[in-house]
């Protein structure tokens, strides 16, 4: 079976940097499934695009106006991706998103993998909060054409799955769940994590918390955690990996921060396995997240979560 594995910069197959490695992965699995996997990478949209009306919403509106959810842009991206399928032998169009597939036109059955619909995200990432009316309209209008023109509609756990079918009214038939995997290549053995947690002194007890977001990803709850334990007389020591506090504010000794790890590379998957190998406990107490992939790549160094 051949697939066209659609992709715009963000999602694309061919950098393990890209959504926190899972379009990679996705292609990778396909792949090994004894799939032929053909990518159709979508350009960027000229930067320009919509600028006029986000300065309107944004500026003399106060409201948030999303130019990648524009109904002129994603029938582009359609188009586009019509046109690169008419080139190809595919059998099915695959995409890990609905947005770049929303106004397809196609014989070719279509399906997408993703952590949320539209109107999952809505008032609960800061991003999609205080949307401008146009921009909520064609995010129901593009998600709800996605989820009529599929074949199969895949999410990565229940609650996408529920809200999908509960606001957007989609077959019971469409919807499959499939967890997300996380972002590392070479995952240890059973036994090997045996190995990790009997080696792992019982203190200083070491936490975990792997996010690129401040904020949302609630590390200020993680570091009044740590600090709580401390004063409780339980020597604990917090590593932050992907950011660090607004403002560069000063932490606590026991608090490491650490903006960045690239997996992708020798010495950055290294780095990262290695403090995982050595933590006991990951830590995300998130105000808002989908499918927080940190988590799985917990579990894979025996990580509680």
């Amino acid at each position: 079976m051949r697939v066209a594995f659609v992709a715009n910069t963000y999602l694309d197959p061919g950098k393990r940097s890209s959504w926190s490695g899972l379009p990679y992965f996705m292609r990778r699995s396909l792949e090994h499934a004894g799939l032929e996997v053909e990518t159709i990478l979508l350009p960027e949209p000229n930067p320009a695009s919509g600028m006029l009306r986000y300065a309107y919403w944004r500026f003399l509106r106060g409201r948030r106006f999303l130019r990648n959810r524009e109904t002129s842009l994603q029938r582009h991206y359609s188009r586009e991706v019509e046109r690169s399928l008419a080139a190809t032998r595919a059998d099915v169009v695959f995409c890990p998103s609905s947005q770049p597939v929303a106004y397809l036109s196609s014989k070719i059955p279509m399906v997408f993998w993703t952590d949320a619909c539209f109107a999952g995200m809505v008032d609960f990432y800061a991003s999609f909060t205080n949307l401008a009316p146009c921009s909520l309209a064609d995010g129901h209008a593009a998600e709800t054409s996605a989820l009529s023109n599929c074949s199969r509609a895949i999410y990565s756990s229940q609650w996408a799955a529920s809200k999908a079918k509960t606001h957007y009214g989609i077959s019971e038939s469409k919807v499959d769940i499939v967890a997300f995997g996380g972002n590392v290549a070479d995952r240890p053995s059973l036994a090997q994590v045996r190995e990790f947690v009997s080696a792992r002194a019982e203190l200083p007890l070491r936490l975990l918390l792997v996010g690129v977001d401040w904020a949302r990803k609630g590390a200020d709850v993680a570091v009044e955690a740590v600090t709580a334990l401390n004063e409780r007389g339980v020597p604990a020591q917090l590593t932050i990996i992907g950011c660090a506090p607004p403002g560069g504010a000063n932490l606590p000794r026991y608090v490491e921060t650490i903006p960045f790890v690239d997996k992708s590379t020798a010495e950055g998957a290294l780095r990262f396995n290695e403090i995982c190998r050595r933590s006991h406990f990951m830590l995300m107490p998130s105000r808002a997240d989908c499918t927080p992939v940190a988590i799985v790549e917990g579990f894979y160094f025996g990580l509680p979560c």
